[in-house]
């Protein structure tokens, strides 16, 4: 009869409509859960990475909470966020100085320039003055961290991996290419 074709047809239509609804709700329970889980493996990469600097418990601290808005704030937004590692670029400037600090501190007292120079000034040795001459340069494998023919405006201290130095006769006053590998706390 048409009352059965119709009954028919709009439970059909009705589990059709409720079943693409149930469906949506549970991408996007599956989608929060997806991104809460990796926001809880970028805080334990973040927490990692400062336990195995030996970073102290305030400044851990301080830098986690940071991270954890910073997170808050990409998840919010809907946007997609790249941080995948200890990427110090959503900290402040004097977070990321204090931070800094203290990851070079112990290499940075113990390298033969700074010994020296904390010899020749006394108060070359107190952590403000360190903090304001203090800042980080990060160079892929293979790139250059200056060019020839530059004036020297900074001391380099390699703190992690090592560094290939070249000097070519067309630019430096040398008869032969040299070529020297400069290992980590050395300058």
């Amino acid at each position: 009869t048409p009352e059965r074709v119709v009954n028919l047809f709009c439970v059909l239509v009705g589990c059709f409509f409720f079943s693409s609804i149930v469906s949506a709700l549970s991408a996007k329970v599956m989608q929060y859960r997806m991104a809460s889980l990796s926001r809880r493996a970028k805080v334990s990469v973040m927490r990692t990475y400062l336990c195995d600097k030996g970073i102290s418990p305030d400044l851990t601290h301080r830098v986690m909470q940071r991270v954890r808005q910073h997170l808050g704030e990409v998840l919010e937004g809907s946007k997609t966020t790249n941080f995948d590692g200890p990427q110090l670029g959503v900290l402040s400037a004097k977070l990321r100085q204090d931070l800094l600090w203290e990851i070079c501190a112990q290499r940075l007292r113990s390298s033969f320039i700074m010994r020296t120079l904390s010899s020749l000034q006394a108060d070359l040795s107190t952590q403000g003055a360190w903090k304001k001459a203090l800042s980080q340069t990060v160079v892929d494998a293979g790139s250059p961290l200056f060019d020839a023919e530059t004036v020297a405006d900074k001391v380099y201290v390699v703190l992690v991996g090592t560094m290939k130095y070249t000097q070519d006769p067309s630019t430096s006053d040398v008869q032969d290419v040299k070529e020297m590998r400069i290992e980590a706390d050395t300058w």
